[in-house]
C-alpha cells in the first residue's frame, strides 16, 4: 500500500494556488514561524513553508474508567494516549487537499531513514529539495531519540487476520524502555509471543516485560484493525495504548477497540 505525502503532520505549509485566507484544514494554530520557500511551477510564484503548533483539544474524554485502564499498562503511558486524544480532529477541504492526518515522529524517522516499514508499507516523501522535505527533516531533527538498543526493534510486527498478540515492555538497566506490540497467526498462546519476542531481544540485552494481551483482526487491504479479548496467562492489555501505538505506525487504517470478547 503506498501513499505520497507532503506536509500532513503538526507542520502545515502554505503559499497554495488558493487565496491566502482560505483555510485548507480546519486545525487552529499558533506560533506560526516562516521557515523558507522554493519556487513553485507557475510563473512569479513561490511555495512558503512555515512551522506552526497546533491547538490542542479538549482531553475531558478520557474519563476515570479509561484511566484505570491505564494502569494495566503503568501510569508512565498515560501522557501518551492523552497526548493522542488531544490532537486536533481534521477536517479537510477536498477542493485543495486529497487528505490530511497526524503522522507520528518515530514513522517519519523511520520513513527519512529509508528503513522497513510494517508489512511493506510504502510511504513516500517529497525529494530533498522541496520545502515540504526540509520541513520535515527540520521537525524530525529538532528532538533527539537516546541511543540504546531499543531503537533497533520494531515497535509493531503484526499479522493479518485473526490472532492473539501481547502488548510488551521492552527496557535496558539503564532506565531506557519503550512499548511494543507483538501478534502472529502462527503462535496460537501468549505464551508463544512472549517466547518468541525473548528471541528477538536476547541478543541486545534486553528484559521483556508483558503488559497482557487480547486479540487483533487486522485487514490491511481495508486498513481495518480491531482489538479485543483478553489474555489468560498476562491478563487484559490496555486496548486503547495498543490502538495508539498501532496508529503511530500504521497511520492509514481505522482503528477500534473492544473491551468484550476473548
Amino acid at each position: 500500500m503506498g501513499r505520497v505525502s507532503g506536509i500532513i503532520f503538526n507542520l502545515m505549509q502554505s503559499g497554495h494556488q488558493s487565496s491566502p485566507r482560505k483555510r485548507l484544514t480546519s486545525v487552529t494554530r499558533h506560533h506560526v514561524v516562516y521557515a523558507g520557500s522554493q519556487p513553485w511551477p507557475f510563473p512569479s510564484s513561490l511555495m512558503v513553508g512555515f512551522t506552526a503548533k497546533a491547538c490542542s483539544s479538549d482531553c475531558s474524554s478520557m474519563n476515570r474508567e479509561h484511566l484505570e485502564k491505564c494502569e494495566i499498562s503503568g501510569k508512565e503511558n498515560v501522557p501518551t494516549v492523552a497526548g493522542h486524544n488531544s490532537l486536533p480532529t481534521i477536517t479537510v477541504d477536498t477542493d485543495e487537499l486529497e487528505d490530511a492526518r497526524w503522522i507520528h515522529k518515530d514513522f517519519l524517522r523511520t520513513v527519512l531513514s529509508a528503513k522497513k516499514l510494517p508489512h511493506g508499507t510504502t510511504f513516500t516523501v517529497p525529494g530533498r529539495h522541496a520545502i515540504a522535505r526540509i520541513l520535515m527533516e527540520s521537525w524530525i531533527s529538532s528532538s533527539r531519540t537516546p541511543t540504546w538498543a531499543g531503537n533497533d526493534i520494531p515497535t509493531v510486527e503484526i499479522d493479518e487476520g485473526v490472532f492473539k498478540y501481547v502488548l510488551f515492555l521492552l527496557k535496558d538497566g539503564k532506565g531506557n524502555q519503550k512499548l511494543v506490540v507483538r501478534g502472529s497467526c502462527s503462535l496460537p498462546f501468549h505464551a508463544d509471543i512472549l517466547e518468541q519476542t525473548h528471541k528477538q531481544v536476547r541478543h541486545v540485552g534486553l528484559q521483556v516485560e508483558p503488559r497482557g494481551g487480547g486479540r487483533i483482526e487486522h485487514n490491511f487491504k481495508q486498513q481495518s484493525i480491531h482489538v479485543y479479548g483478553f489474555s489468560q496467562a498476562y491478563g487484559q492489555a490496555d486496548h486503547t495504548l495498543t490502538s495508539v501505538i498501532l496508529k503511530q505506525w500504521l497511520p492509514l487504517h481505522q482503528i477500534s477497540v473492544s473491551w468484550e470478547g476473548y
